[in-house]
């Protein structure tokens, strides 16, 4: 009987600690700060008021070229491919809305709650968006524009260079326009890399 009790003593105490520890890290996790700020934040990216200050000095980098070419994408980075491809804007958009990317996508997007830089720098010279309305990580753009290169590179392989570089502008413009950090897209990249 002694060793039941010590049993259950030991359960016990390690049920109150794992329950300690879990309570820990939520208060924790809704101490720092995040887009949607009655959701916690999953911290797997870089400091984000560090990473702040290397956006606000693209912003000041940004030229008129920048901010044409972010016009042009906000609503889709579709557009910048189709001087590049002999394909449809409705077909290239139903590449990049299939259901399991917007799902990961949103899924990331709101599991792990990054704020934007404008949310934590006020010097940023953020650009207007229609589209960056979510949390930050991983970005959304980046992830369609990458995936629009690997994809189309398979499908016209002499136009690889072209796709890549038009997909790592589309990337950029969106940090010289305020609404994400370098390691946003990043990530995005990475995730096209390993998983389509």
């Amino acid at each position: 009987m002694d060793n039941y009790n010590t049993y259950i003593s030991y359960m016990n105490y390690i049920k109150n600690t794992l329950l300690f520890f879990l309570v820990f890290l939520i208060i924790y996790l809704y101490t720092l700060p995040r887009y949607i700020s009655y959701l916690p934040t999953l911290p797997v990216y870089p400091n984000s008021i560090e990473e702040s200050n290397e956006v606000e000095e693209y912003t000041k980098t940004r030229t008129l070229e920048d901010i044409d070419f972010f016009k042009k994408t906000d609503k889709s980075v579709t557009s910048a491919f189709l001087d590049i491809v002999p394909m449809f804007e409705s077909e290239l958009n139903s590449l990049i809305t299939q259901p399991f990317i917007i799902i990961l996508l949103y899924l990331l997007k709101y599991i792990i709650n990054r704020p934007r830089p404008y949310q934590l720098n006020k010097n940023i010279n953020v650009l207007a968006s229609k589209t960056g309305n979510t949390p930050a990580f991983p970005a959304g753009h980046a992830l369609q524009a990458y995936y629009l290169a690997k994809h189309l590179s398979t499908l016209f392989p002499d136009k690889r260079e072209e796709l890549y570089e038009t997909a790592i502008k589309c990337d950029i413009c969106r940090i010289k326009a305020g609404i994400h950090y370098k390691s946003d897209g990043e990530f995005s990249k990475k995730i096209v890399e390993y998983i389509f």
